[in-house]
């Protein structure tokens, strides 16, 4: 009877949580649904970010696991540059693709 009570508490708060991402993404303008979705993530990512690397990497530490801290380092960098960088990301992968492929991305 637990578990049924979870699963419900579980299916309610899921889509509690769908309505409210929904909702402000809707009420912008509906033909634009993906850019206010995107939006709306943008700026729920980016404080969320480092708060949960920052959780992950001291129970990491404490268990004195090394390999998982660097691990989580690499991650939260490489997604740190999509999240609080996009720009520089962008002109850095142009200038990487003409470095390699002279010419290939001029279009």
């Amino acid at each position: 009877m637990r578990s049924k009570t979870t699963i419900l508490i579980a299916i309610v708060m899921a889509l509690a949580l769908s309505l409210a991402l929904v909702e402000p993404a809707l009420a912008q303008d509906s033909n634009k649904f993906g850019q206010n979705i995107s939006d709306l993530l943008y700026g729920i990512a980016r404080p969320l970010l480092p708060a949960i690397a920052g959780v992950m990497c001291i129970a990491a530490l404490i268990r004195r696991d090394f390999g998982m801290t660097m691990l989580l380092l690499v991650i939260v960098l490489a997604a740190g540059l999509f999240v609080w960088a996009p720009g520089e990301l962008n002109t850095f992968v142009k200038n990487a693709a003409q470095d390699i492929v002279p010419g290939g991305t001029e279009k």
